[in-house]
């Protein structure tokens, strides 16, 4: 799993509903996974909490819920920021490419006998090399 991960969206979980089957499982799930849930009030109109902030290894600050406008939707609006590290490392690495021809095509063709073999009648094989 990758070490910093950012979801936000509408859930359609009532998170404010303790006693909600799906809620209690959601919540084992991101537990289970290690992210932090950063929205702790209503985002809808009926007051239910359905729209979420989920983090791992990403620090969420100020996050801030604004009152819902009906004229643009049923949901609130939701703002954060997060926190990063001042500075940032350059990355150094090495970089490798191919070169794609008539040759590494028959080559990829050649490694792969099963997937090509689907279509017999030569058209995936016509294919490819009409995109070189």
């Amino acid at each position: 799993m990758a070490d910093s991960i950012l979801i936000a969206g509408d859930f359609n979980i009532h998170m404010e509903n303790t006693n909600d089957p799906l809620q209690k499982a959601f919540n084992a799930i991101i537990d289970s996974v290690g992210f932090l849930q950063h929205v702790s009030g209503p985002t809808h109109c009926h007051n239910h909490t359905l729209d979420l902030v989920l983090s791992k290894g990403i620090n969420v600050i100020d996050l801030t819920i604004f009152p819902q406008n009906p004229g643009l939707s049923d949901h609130n609006l939701i703002t954060f920021s997060i926190k990063t590290s001042d500075t940032f490392a350059p990355q150094v690495g090495i970089f490798k490419t191919r070169c794609i021809n008539s040759m590494t095509t028959n080559k990829f063709i050649d490694a792969l006998p099963g997937l090509f073999g689907l279509l017999n009648d030569g058209r995936a094989t016509s294919s490819i090399h009409n995109q070189i």
